[in-house]
């Protein structure tokens, strides 16, 4: 099998004699084992007459099998044990996942494979579970994705199982006649047949030892159950192409999505004709389609390539969003499409620009990092299913062979002949409405005349070019020597104004480097507006880097610009080598932006039309939104934010881009492949550009609004959604190691009992749990539940009952479950870094946390081992129960539960800026 030379495990492939494909994976470094299954069943095998069946029995597999019969139980030992599971049904596949701390996983995998030998298919379960798919559909009703995806469903061939409804709720899975039980106990004898699986499992473990056990647990999956599987008919009649399907959408956009028909591109992933193209349409660099059609403000986005994908169907997507203008004049956008298609065709399938694409997947395969357990088996076990043994880890990055035969043959088929446009738009007319997620839309033939003129049409403009050879690409890549052995980052420079934090990994010593910039002005920070001009000045300034920077992204050097509170944040990551180039051309920009009227004005309403469209969006996650601006003074509301965006003008702008770097500034860390004379250079060359232009000053504490002393904090949020949602919030007043570790130990104790009493027993919802979040250090403890069922005063009354109740659990629970959750914790805590990307990303948010000796984690789980379960009890009784606590109750009411309880709230706390008023603060403690 083909790995990386950064892969240090060892890998085994074998075939049990039931027919089931397994791949071992030996990592002695993994302090996790995981494991994963893939069936090649889904949704298309559901019974015409049971839509959502295969999603159905996903979930009832999780629900108690004859040696571990309890509901509930298998996410509990999973959650003790530093673990995470989940599962997924899609249209052709099912997919179930967990991992446990090493020394856990093979009990946890006994229990895992016990789902597909012998399942209950408790009674009691299936109203439960049917509950629970409708509070899964009902959540994503007003999603517009799902709603567009519809309308998709019904513009195609309908003997095709893809036209199916396939989530499922309480009418297609209906039991009135009690036979659902049988039916899918039947379902899953004929379906889950071994033959159809994948598993990939690895652990710290020697294969033959893996293999010993694989073998003994999984051997008595069935097989030979399996009925006959139909030959899928063509997802598209003729009818269905040359067509117009516009669909009205619930948020605000100006999208389209043309689609082209292909034939499956499975057995074509060595060489991977699809990727060429979408790098040849996709390009954004200059003199690209779409930075012409952008510098006309017509697009705002371009992408190419994506598009839904079965055993029988690829769909080739060019998706845009337009401007305004742009809406208005589509046709003439689809015929530069077109007439850029005809330049690939006659430039465009030429050796070199294949073998360029393949020496970027080369390097990308040569150093990629092995991710987690979970992430591992979860991506491997569907590599399984779609390539041949030696390439699991390897297809994904081959490009063996140049076969211009394949690449001409794509680019014929991407003709308006074959073409279909989904428009999407508040405005469009439509004349019926979808099934289940009731979306207005209309089809329509287009027009003769419009695919002539793309069929016969020429060269439309003549500036067009097609990506020229990349310049960021390097021919060798070698890490440079270490320069000393340093574990952590050290403070190599400190300047009135500026730090510069240098580090290297011995661990992860190869040719690529994180480099984090924070620039911090007291301008950002003086009036709520200037947050507001520095969100539209970043943001212009992205739109105008994207040609510029597209082909040291596409090279494997990324960058991310974003503002925050107090300033603008710049991080590049990648390969070294040409890190230096970008970051040349990044710092040009800022000296000198373009900042052109014309696409401030579109970045304007586009920043508007998202704040908008976040009305829209899950209660849940407004509540999760509002609970941010609740506790952090120096974020906007939404409202605040589209007020004060709406008031700028452009002027606003060019003069801000001039003036916020007047007084600055400058944290910055240089971790990986960067010797410490390039990190003193790099720190010379910002104090001669930034400071030149501007004085230092020292960036202020963070702080957030405390909540001691106001007993219960009421507030509740407009919704449209449907369903009702609640978030409970409680936070420390000391951002100790000791007040961390008690709060994610209580969040770890609860989490499961929560979810099981809540979720799983009481039904309120498919989204229900407790969450640790800190904020500027302070740590902090959450409830949340969105619920199809109850109302606001319903979800707080159970959680209030959990709380009042738990104490008696945790009482009850055993020594040796109470010693696995803290050891649980501490192996989270303590976490080994994956990668270069992951263990820089630890120390920059240690440096902003004021975390500079970087010890933090072994500071908590010195105290963690010392917290007692009387400690526990205390803070429960004392801290959470509601008699006593100051807390923060967010919610929303749903339109289903008007009936059942007032949307006004006598307590509330009325606007969040007359709360922060009133509070006090609390500053960034270093723990």
């Amino acid at each position: 099998m083909r790995k990386s030379p950064q892969d240090h495990r060892d890998y085994r492939t074998l075939k049990l004699e039931n027919g089931l494909r397994v791949l071992l994976i030996s990592d002695p470094q993994s302090e996790q084992g995981a494991a994963a299954m893939a069936v090649n069943v889904g949704q298309f095998d559901d019974p015409t007459e049971r839509p959502g069946m295969a999603h159905f029995l996903e979930h009832m597999l999780f629900l108690g099998t004859e040696n571990f019969p309890k509901a509930g139980e298998y996410a509990a030992y999973i959650q003790r044990n530093g673990g995470n599971h989940n599962a997924w049904t899609g249209t052709e596949h099912t997919c179930f996942f967990f991992d446990v701390q090493a020394p856990a996983f093979g009990e946890g995998l006994q229990r895992f494979s016990q789902f597909f030998v012998c399942p209950l298919f408790n009674h009691d379960c299936i109203d439960k579970e049917r509950n629970a798919i409708e509070s899964e559909f009902q959540m994503k009703v007003n999603d517009d994705t799902r709603r567009i995806y519809q309308a998709h469903k019904e513009t195609v061939n309908p003997e095709h199982p893809f036209s199916r409804f396939s989530v499922g709720n309480l009418q297609t899975l209906n039991d009135s006649e009690n036979t659902l039980r049988d039916e899918v106990m039947s379902f899953y004898q004929q379906q889950y047949d071994a033959k159809r699986m994948t598993l990939c499992v690895l652990a710290p473990m020697d294969l033959d030892d893996l293999q010993e056990g694989i073998e003994f647990l999984f051997s008595s999956i069935k097989t030979g159950t399996n009925i006959e599987r139909l030959t899928l008919p063509e997802l598209y009649l003729p009818e269905h192409l040359q067509i117009n399907i516009d669909v009205k959408p619930l948020k605000s956009m100006r999208r389209a999505m043309i689609s082209f028909p292909l034939p499956p591109q499975a057995q074509n992933y060595l060489t991977k004709p699809v990727a060429l193209m979408s790098h040849l349409l996709g390009y954004e660099g200059q003199r690209s389609l779409f930075a012409g059609l952008k510098d006309q403000g017509l697009i705002n986005t371009l992408t190419a390539g994506g598009g839904i994908k079965g055993s029988n169907y690829h769909d080739f997507n060019v998706s845009l969003n337009f401007t305004e203008l742009g809406w208005k004049h589509q046709n003439k956008v689809i015929e530069a499409l077109f007439g850029y298609q005809k330049l690939i065709r006659q430039q465009g399938i030429e050796e070199w620009r294949y073998l360029e694409k393949q020496r970027l997947y080369q390097q990308a395969f040569e150093f990629s990092q092995p991710s987690s357990a979970l992430d591992t088996v979860s991506h491997l076990v569907m590599n399984m299913q779609k390539y041949a043994a030696e390439d699991y880890i390897f297809g994904d990055y081959a490009m063996t062979e140049f076969n211009g035969d394949q690449i001409i043959d794509l680019s014929q088929r991407l003709t308006p002949d074959s073409m279909r446009v989904t428009r999407v738009h508040q405005d469009v007319k439509t004349d019926q409405v979808s099934s289940w997620y009731n979306t207005p839309y209309r089809v329509s033939q287009i027009d003769s005349s419009n695919l002539n003129q793309w069929n016969t049409l020429q060269i439309s403009d003549q500036s067009w070019q097609l990506p020229p050879a990349n310049p960021f690409i390097q021919e060798t890549l070698k890490a440079r020597e270490l320069d000393r052995s340093q574990p952590k980052p050290r403070l190599l420079v400190k300047r009135p104004g500026l730090k510069m934090w240098h580090g290297q990994s011995k661990s992860f010593h190869q040719p690529k480097g994180h480099l984090y910039i924070a620039s911090d002005s007291p301008l950002v920070d003086a009036q709520p507006e200037h947050r507001a001009w520095t969100k539209l000045y970043v943001d212009m300034l992205y739109d105008e880097l994207s040609e510029i920077t597209y082909q040291a992204e596409t090279a494997g050097i990324g960058y991310e610009l974003f503002s925050h509170s107090t300033g603008v944040s710049l991080h590049l990551g990648g390969f070294t080598g040409r890190q230096s180039f970008l970051l040349e051309l990044i710092f040009e920009q800022f000296r000198n932006p373009k900042l052109s009227k014309s696409r401030f004005i579109e970045i304007q309403s586009q920043l508007l039309r998202n704040i908008k469209n976040q009305a829209n969006t899950g209660p849940l996650n407004r509540l999760f939104a509002t609970l941010s601006n609740l506790v952090q003074p120096a974020s906007l509301t939404p409202e605040k934010m589209a007020y004060h965006i709406e008031n700028t003008s452009h002027d606003d702008i060019l003069e801000f881009s001039s003036t916020w770097r007047k007084t600055i500034a400058l944290e910055v860390l240089a971790y990986g492949d960067y010797t410490e004379w390039e990190a003193r250079s790099l720190a010379d060359q910002m104090s001669s550009q930034v400071f030149r232009e501007g004085v230092p000053y020292n960036t202020p504490a963070k702080q957030i609004a405390s909540i001691a002393g106001f007993g219960q904090l009421n507030h509740r949020i407009d919704n449209q959604h449907q369903d009702s949602a609640l978030v409970i919030y409680y936070q420390s007043q000391h951002a100790t190691p000791y007040r961390t570790a008690l709060y994610a130990l209580t969040n770890q104790l609860m989490s499961a009992t929560f979810f099981n009493e809540l979720r799983t027993r009481q039904q309120f919802g498919y989204s229900v749990g407790t969450g640790y979040m800190p904020l500027a250090s302070y740590p902090g403890l959450l409830f949340y539940v969105q619920s199809n069922v109850a109302g606001p005063t319903a979800i707080i009354d159970a959680i209030d009952d959990f709380i009042q109740q738990f104490p008696l659990v945790l009482l009850e629970l055993n020594e040796e479950s109470w010693q696995q959750t803290k050891q649980s914790l501490m192996a989270q805590i303590m976490d080994k870094d994956r990668s270069l990307q992951e263990k820089s990303k630890r120390f920059w948010v240690s440096i902003g946390n004021g975390d500079l000796k970087f010890d933090q984690r072994e500071r908590i789980i010195e105290e963690l081992k010392q917290i007692s379960r009387a400690d526990v009890l205390k803070f429960i009784v004392t801290q959470l129960r509601p008699k006593n606590a100051d807390r923060v109750v967010l919610s929303a009411l749903g339109s289903s539960h008007n009936h059942i309880e007032e949307d006004d709230l006598l307590d509330d706390i009325g606007s969040i800026e007359s709360f922060q008023e009133r509070a006090t603060r609390l500053s960034r403690q270093v723990i």
